[in-house]
């Protein structure tokens, strides 16, 4: 019925997730800058949410311009996962989730081998402290040995049969969509996933298990220039296969101020403009803005600043 919260700055700018053993000891995910562009962090508190202590901040691997923590998931009070979200990944890194064996004092960082996406990852669930899956960006991993190593589902995008209108026809048992978003069990005989559709786990006759190529990456958003602008903006992108597109408009608090592109585009480089104007044609003010591209369900963003 009622709220209370505040700012927990400095500790973090950006929080997705939260998960509490009791009614004092909880912890909570997210990162370390409003822009994407900072490190993934764990939170801890102790006295029911009064007062958070981070005990955990990731460290960036070249190339990768952000990381934040997405998902959590404890299968006991001891044992648990989170996984983490890329803002880029340049030099082709594998996902990462991060692990705590002490109810989430420490955790450690463990590389989900085989998966390889410019984002990382989002939906993260063990059944046990052994057995879990990670997902959401175009492949689903298995594990069976607490995340020390990993196998690969078989795409299920691409293994799916459809009619000529593009319905879906059937589907191989045991697979994932590539947008997972979160992965719940609810005892030892039922897991829940959703992404593009619900799917209910079996985990007892687990199928389809296979050591597969990481997903490779599909564009690359060039640094817009001029930057700073006060007039014109160009915006470069380079795609290495055709797909969907969108490229918004945010400014610093989360707001969209207009869709500079929308739809199928081929492989190859492209060119587009901002002239600083919301999608009504109005000018906008001087300030910082970002230009968020989202590739096939890939996310990339580029920091701007328009001065008047």
């Amino acid at each position: 019925a009622t709220w209370t919260g505040r700012s927990l700055r400095p500790l973090a700018e950006t929080l997705v997730d939260v998960h509490f053993f009791d009614q004092d000891t909880g912890i909570a995910v997210g990162g370390t800058s409003e822009s994407l562009r900072g490190n993934a962090v764990v939170l801890r508190t102790t006295d029911g949410g009064s007062t958070w202590s981070r005990v955990y901040e990731s460290v960036k691997g070249s190339g990768i311009s952000g990381e934040w923590g997405w998902k959590i998931s404890f299968p006991s009070p001891e044992v648990g996962f989170v996984s983490v979200e890329y803002a880029s990944n340049n030099d082709g890194h594998p996902a990462k989730i991060l692990k705590t064996t002490d109810a989430g004092v420490t955790w450690t960082a463990l590389d989900v081998t085989g998966s390889v996406s410019r984002a990382g990852l989002q939906g993260i669930g063990f059944r046990t402290e052994t057995e879990g899956w990670a997902s959401g960006r175009g492949v689903t991993s298995y594990t069976a040995d607490g995340g020390n190593t990993w196998t690969q589902l078989l795409d299920w995008a691409a293994a799916e049969q459809t009619d000529q209108g593009g319905n879906v026809l059937a589907s191989p048992a045991g697979q994932l969509d590539g947008a997972i978003n979160r992965i719940i069990f609810v005892n030892d005989s039922l897991g829940v996933a959703v992404g593009r559709r619900v799917y209910l786990l079996n985990p007892a006759s687990v199928t389809g298990v296979v050591q597969a190529p990481g997903v490779p990456d599909g564009f690359v958003l060039r640094d817009a220039y001029p930057n700073p602008f006060s007039d014109h903006l160009t915006v470069e992108f380079d795609l290495m296969e055709p797909g969907p597109v969108r490229i918004e408009i945010v400014d610093a608090v989360g707001r969209t101020h207009g869709v500079l592109a929308t739809g199928m585009r081929t492989a190859g480089l492209h060119q587009i403009t901002w002239d600083g104007r919301d999608e009504n044609g109005r000018r906008m003010p001087s300030g910082m803005y970002f230009l968020l591209m989202d590739f096939d369900r890939s996310p990339e963003v580029k920091q701007v600043v328009l001065i008047r």
